[in-house]
């Protein structure tokens, strides 16, 4: 990565860095006019090897299914808390229910 500071556009304003998530240059920086209004834009980082043009598609689509696979275990998850709550809030009810027919036949047996 260059540590050069950013290059000033055609209609001499400051440039914004954008990062390409092509297959060619993946998280490869450029610089653009910062406006939109000259359409300046310019490579920042030197063109990567090819071996990591080759690379780095690859790991950034298990990324991206892992965090899709990791997003759906967690609605997996959030929804076996709910059914355990209410499969919870129901045994407590039929306990509390069940208390009380003991109770009152304990009451009416003496």
């Amino acid at each position: 990565m260059s540590s050069s500071p950013l290059p000033v556009c055609r209609c001499e304003k400051e440039t914004r860095v954008i990062i390409s998530w092509t297959s060619k240059n993946p998280g490869r920086r450029f610089a653009v006019c910062a406006e939109g209004c000259c359409g300046y834009w310019a490579w920042i980082d030197e063109e990567m090897c090819r071996r990591a043009t080759e690379i780095i598609p690859g790991l950034l689509r298990k990324i991206n299914a892992t965090e899709k696979d990791r997003d759906e275990y967690e609605e997996i998850a959030r929804r076996n808390e709910r059914k355990l709550y209410d499969v919870s809030a129901n045994l407590v009810i039929k306990s509390v229910f069940v208390l009380v027919l003991m109770k009152y036949l304990l009451i009416s047996f003496y």
